[in-house]
């Protein structure tokens, strides 16, 4: 498609636009239409917010940007091919009724609590196993929630004990996988999300996202752009390859502010509490 005008944001302008679809090689026919369906585990993302990931790359001062675009124009119809889910749509299955409710029931909480929700690997638990290098989703939630008194209290130690505690229980339960865990999805989601967006994670440092290759070499960064939406905090791996984890979160300003003297506070304290073990 022609390319729109050029647009200017914060120092980006749009170059190109393209709609990319399927493209069989040279010499071979062209996909028929096709449906996949639904898995458990797809069905329970169908409303979240997508996760947006850009990758930013330096290109070298003789790099033709033109050509550059056109080669990617070119490639990624063919590459799709081999995986075509990545340029469908998600639909009603024709003929068939979906039917959903949500019980959120009646009764109160005597005291506000602090929820996270974070993505747990399941592949291990399929019989039998899937490849390592399988793309589907098999990914389930890990709950966790805290007191809110106990985690904002005074003391920075009291409220990362808490919180470290929280977590590593919620792992735990999910590891473990028994039948209460599995069976409750449902009503966790639910009293997460009764006040407000539950505290979440997008990305993982074991995506290795930093050793994806388009064709233009290993990234010079990648950011998920979607936590502006959901308020969720990104994570990755160190693009440097020394084992840390890089981390991002978007706030209003003065609540970016607010994180920053929480933030400090934390890591003078982990800092402090280092040096004393």
């Amino acid at each position: 498609m022609a390319p729109p005008p050029a647009a200017h944001a914060a120092g980006l302008r749009v170059l190109r636009t393209t709609r990319v679809a399927p493209a069989p090689p040279a010499g071979q026919p062209a996909l028929p239409k096709r449906a996949l369906p639904l898995i458990f585990m797809d069905v329970m993302w169908l409303r979240a917010q997508p996760v947006e990931r850009v990758f930013f790359y330096r290109l070298g001062p003789d790099d033709d940007v033109d050509a550059v675009l056109s080669r990617m124009e070119e490639s990624l119809p063919r590459a799709i091919h081999a995986f075509y889910p990545l340029a469908g749509r998600v639909r009603p299955t024709p003929g068939e009724t979906n039917r959903r409710e949500s019980d959120n029931g009646g009764s109160g909480r005597a005291a506000a609590a602090a929820h996270f929700i974070f993505s747990v690997d399941h592949r291990s638990r399929l019989v039998p196993r899937v490849p390592d290098k399988y793309l589907g989703n098999c990914v389930g939630p890990g709950f966790v929630s805290a007191p809110e008194e106990e985690l904002a209290g005074a003391a920075v130690a009291g409220g990362v004990f808490t919180a470290s505690a929280a977590v590593a229980a919620a792992i735990d339960e999910a590891v473990r996988g028994e039948p209460a865990y599995w069976e409750g999805w449902k009503e966790r989601i639910v009293e997460a999300c009764r006040d407000d967006a539950p505290f979440s994670v997008a990305g993982s440092t074991r995506f290795r996202v930093y050793d994806v290759d388009f064709g233009f070499g290993r990234p010079a960064k990648v950011e998920i752009v979607s936590v502006a939406k959901t308020g969720a905090v990104s994570a990755a791996e160190d693009r440097s390859g020394a084992g840390g984890i890089e981390v991002g979160i978007a706030l209003l300003p003065e609540r970016m502010d607010t994180f920053r003297r929480c933030l400090a506070d934390a890591m003078a304290w982990f800092s402090s509490s280092s040096q004393c073990n």
